[in-house]
């Protein structure tokens, strides 16, 4: 029986390993592709339209909400309240019906669930 680490990448996870700089192991690349592929995501080109944003934080899901409430949304914050605002709490309520996400490899992906 041939394990995940005898066998050659696929194409798709060729792809996955051209496009994420630094490259990862060998292992999570796999690891990245079985779970995209669990959620329809088979190709570079459907990764690269359904990809919103990654990150290496210690908190991704805070970050990503504050991402799109600031960035996105192109809202500014008041200085005075910016450390007052629970972005777990704006994630779980505003945003995380809209997206899903994997954790490989310490990195956190987001994907819109239209994908």
């Amino acid at each position: 029986m041939t394990t995940t680490m005898e066998r050659g990448l696929t194409n798709f996870e060729r792809d996955l390993n051209d496009y994420i700089v630094p490259h990862i192991e060998r292992k999570y690349i796999i690891e990245l592709a079985d779970e995209l592929e669990g959620n329809g995501i088979d190709n570079i080109e459907t990764f690269e339209e359904a990809l919103f944003h990654s990150t290496n934080s210690y908190r991704p899901d805070e970050e990503f909400a504050e991402f799109l409430f600031t960035e996105l949304s192109e809202n500014e914050i008041d200085p005075i309240i910016d450390g007052c605002i629970d972005w777990q709490a704006v994630w779980d309520s505003a945003y995380r019906f809209d997206f899903w996400s994997c954790c490989i490899d310490g990195t956190t992906y987001y994907f819109h669930n239209s994908y």
